[in-house]
């Protein structure tokens, strides 16, 4: 997708040189038509870089869009069953702001408003919080992405940040 913009780009440019050089300028050009010429070619330089930055994409450096929330869940592990709040959630797991309750790969069960009971394993944590991977996600996936996506979560806003800081980039 890069190519076409980049190829207008460089014969701008190349346009831009061949019109400075003093052997090959036309003689009979006025010098305000050459500034405004020049400025144009700028201009449309200007505009060809921004639609080549859209072109390649940022780096995903996790598989699924996290959500930041506090809703409070249940957890259970074996017999012990405790109300933690939920620091983010995303399809494929969740971090728990609750000190982690065994050690990792302990199989617990999480259950979520909208969606219901889970299959999950300790994947990380400390004694503030730990993080779980949705075992059998398979399962709870169509209710996950329903809970997730519902617009309750903000993530319009997320999405206008992330615009607005790719632009100033």
């Amino acid at each position: 997708m890069v190519r076409p913009f980049a190829l207008l780009a460089g014969l701008t440019l190349i346009g831009m040189l061949y019109a400075s050089l003093a052997d090959f300028a036309p003689s009979l050009v006025r010098f305000d038509a050459m500034v405004m010429n020049l400025g144009w070619s700028v201009y449309n330089i200007i505009v060809l870089l921004m639609a080549i930055s859209v072109c390649v994409e940022l780096p995903r450096y996790r598989r699924e869009e996290r959500f930041a929330t506090a809703e409070p869940t249940r957890i259970r592990t074996g017999d012990r069953i405790f109300m933690a709040p939920l620091a983010d959630v995303s399809v494929s797991g969740a971090r728990i702001q609750a000190p982690r309750p065994g050690p990792v790969g302990t199989l617990v069960t999480i259950t979520l408003e909208h969606v219901g009971d889970i299959e999950a394993r300790i994947v990380d944590g400390s004694d503030a919080m730990f993080v779980v991977e949705f075992a059998a996600a398979d399962k709870t996936r169509d209710a996950l992405i329903r809970k997730l996506f519902s617009g309750r979560y903000g993530q319009r806003s997320a999405a206008d940040r992330a615009l607005f800081a790719r632009i100033l980039r």
